[in-house]
């Protein structure tokens, strides 16, 4: 048995507790296992365009992230060769450094930051080759890309996948809506992942939500979907954290509140006396008391 050493786990390198079969199981559940509802959507995007609708909180960022390493072996290589470049838009500046940390917390890809696009525009073409050389995914706000396009710094043929966070922005007069116009024609468009927790942007009638979604659908080239198991879903999902507070007696130091209420009672009390005996049933709205024609004749000059 010359040659061969018996590993064991007090002798591997990944520790002494490496290998045992609870150690195993445990590996990486908190932050690298999927749900069962990230599974199903991440399936759907693989398959089509997708507009993922999670809550805030149920882990749309790591859905992304899933769907670009499933198909990083297209952004892996050389990128003046056939290695093409992942996308990832955001609306504000300060999410671009949030999205860019989870994809590096859960991949092994270079990522590029994105978030000034003054200074990105005054970038020389050098500067941006080097840039898509060295970094396979780039996070990056709407309004930069919309650039990167114009420009034709970065041709729809060597992306193969843009991910729109917020994507319902898109049916808005958005840089979103504009990305989306210079994709028609193309007929090299690339994989389209959006991320959303509230499908419509504002407040709708019940009767316009389907066509609303639909329009957002067609905006996207995409189809919608959310979870089929909503209340494992909700177990995942922000819960709102209510507060009561118990006030005390106002202590009005202005006066203004005891003016208020003096000008109440007086108006009650006025109503109070044109008020007539009779049944509700029985009282016309259109009929004026004679108290209160007395009261107003006499307050005229």
């Amino acid at each position: 048995m010359a040659g061969l050493q018996l590993v064991t786990p007090a002798t591997s390198p990944m520790g002494p507790f490496f290998g045992l079969p609870w150690q195993q199981e445990a590996i990486h559940d908190n932050i690298y296992t999927p749900r069962k509802y990230q599974v199903e959507l991440l399936e759907a995007a693989i398959e089509h365009n997708t507009i993922v609708c999670l809550n805030t909180g149920s882990g749309k960022t790591f859905i992304a992230v899933l769907l670009t390493k499933e198909l990083s072996h297209q952004i892996r290589g050389h990128y003046q060769e056939n290695a093409k470049r992942t996308v990832f838009l955001v609306n504000t500046a300060l999410t671009v450094v949030q999205q860019a940390a989870a994809v590096r917390t859960h991949s092994d890809l270079a990522v590029g930051e994105y978030t000034d696009v003054e200074e990105s525009s005054a970038w020389t073409d050098q500067r941006w080759s080097q840039e898509l050389i060295q970094n396979q995914v780039l996070v990056m706000t709407c309004h930069i890309f919309l650039y990167v396009l114009k420009n034709k710094i970065l041709p729809l043929s060597k992306i193969n996948l843009v991910v729109f966070d917020d994507c319902h922005l898109a049916i808005t007069e958005h840089p979103y809506c504009e990305i989306m116009k210079l994709f028609e024609g193309s007929s090299c468009c690339p994989r389209i992942l959006g991320l959303t927790a509230s499908i419509l942007n504002g407040k709708c009638d019940p009767s316009e939500l389907e066509q609303k979604i639909l329009s957002l659908e067609r905006v996207l080239k995409s189809n919608a979907e959310t979870a089929t198991d909503l209340v494992v879903l909700d177990r995942y999902s922000s819960q709102p954290r209510e507060v009561v507070l118990d006030c005390g007696p106002y202590l009005d130091k202005s006066g203004l509140s005891q003016c208020l209420q003096e000008e109440l009672e007086e108006a009650l009390h006025f109503l109070n006396d044109c008020n007539l005996c009779v049944t509700r049933e029985d009282r016309d709205p259109t009929f004026i008391s004679k108290q209160s024609t007395v009261w107003v004749s006499g307050a005229l000059p």
